[in-house]
């Protein structure tokens, strides 16, 4: 599965646990978070179409974490 793919589903499931909250303030939780991956989701999308940018980011990751 792709990471787009998977941010969506944590969306999905925090729409889920936003339509059995048991507040207002816990359904606003939920429904913030959902709008968090989502937006996580189309951001990752975008990144698809950009490998020079995708790559650039892995080096950068992987000279902070150099033991991974």
């Amino acid at each position: 599965m792709d990471l787009a793919a998977d941010f969506r589903i944590r969306a999905q499931r925090c729409l889920a646990l936003a339509g059995a909250a048991p507040s207002l303030e816990a359904q606003t939780h939920w429904l913030g978070m959902a709008q968090l991956w989502l937006n996580l989701a189309q951001y990752a999308e975008e990144q698809e179409h950009h490998p020079v940018r995708k790559d650039a980011a892995m080096a950068a990751w992987q000279r902070r974490n150099p033991d991974r």
